[in-house]
């Protein structure tokens, strides 16, 4: 199957074989007991661990094909690729993106959606993994500055990002909430519908979704100022690598010298950056 396919089936077995051990205390099961209710629990045990419920749902309905697309002898019998097209990757340019970070929002909901947006565009973070962040993840570099451990949701890999300022001036913003997750994170459902309100009303033309703004991060903020892309790979979670994963000491020091220097690429970012 495409390439695009066989990335989110590998995550949906990594899912089946946890709620399998969880809810059989098996590593697996006959097709014949796949059924509707079994379907059913599979979803309310991924909102039950975190999940949003986008994700239970496309997971929940990659299971539903591949027990629908396999015969009693476990042959398969039918295609389970996702798409028949190549994903566009969209993001925005360094234009748009300074057009999103000076823009005068009417209210505070549209101004949190844009600030959490911007955390994505700066630190490469999927919608899942932002709205889990506490001040558990909050660490400091070698030079005292801010960053962010975190084990990725959908990867399970490790991820280290010493923080740009942009995304520490949005951490500060809202550390004063009476709520323990560092970001006022809404579901993703809402969160793309205000980014579509906020698309439309200041021009930007992209059709604005929560994905532009990790590959923002990866093109636009990152590579284009010189961050290595082994690197890019490590801090978005995309990278399976023992050493980094163990946080050995000399890539923790190699990734904060690279920030380091971005931050000064994107100093000019920073100083229109309207809170």
């Amino acid at each position: 199957i495409p390439a695009s396919s066989r990335e989110q089936y590998i995550s949906v077995r990594r899912y089946t074989a946890a709620f399998l051990s969880a809810a059989y205390g098996k590593k697996e099961i006959s097709l014949q007991n796949a059924d509707e209710k079994l379907l059913d629990c599979f979803s309310r045990f991924m909102l039950s661990h975190g999940y949003s419920q986008r994700t239970a749902h496309r997971n929940t309905g990659l299971l539903r094909r591949i027990i629908g697309s396999v015969n009693k002898d476990g042959v398969l019998i039918g295609s389970i690729a996702t798409r028949k097209y190549a994903a566009r990757h969209e993001y925005l340019t360094e234009e748009e993106l300074i057009r999103l970070l000076i823009v005068q929002l009417p209210n505070e909901r549209l101004q949190r959606v844009r600030d959490i947006f911007v955390f994505s565009c700066f630190t490469g973070l999927r919608h899942d993994d932002l709205r889990g962040l506490t001040s558990a993840n909050l660490t400091e570099c070698g030079d005292g500055q801010a960053s962010l451990v975190i084990g990725r949701k959908m990867t399970g890999i490790i991820s280290y990002i010493p923080l740009l300022d942009i995304p520490r001036h949005i951490i500060d913003k809202y550390r004063d909430r009476d709520d323990e997750s560092l970001l006022p994170c809404i579901t993703s459902e809402k969160t793309n519908y205000y980014l579509k309100q906020i698309d439309r009303a200041y021009g930007l033309d992209k059709n604005l979704c929560f994905t532009m703004a990790r590959n923002t991060f990866a093109g636009t903020v990152a590579f284009a100022h010189g961050l290595p892309t082994e690197s890019i790979a490590r801090v978005m979670g995309d990278h399976v690598n023992t050493a980094f994963e163990t946080m050995v000491l000399k890539d923790q020091e190699k990734i904060e010298a690279e920030f380091t220097a971005l931050a000064k690429q994107l100093e000019n970012l920073s100083n229109i950056f309207v809170l």
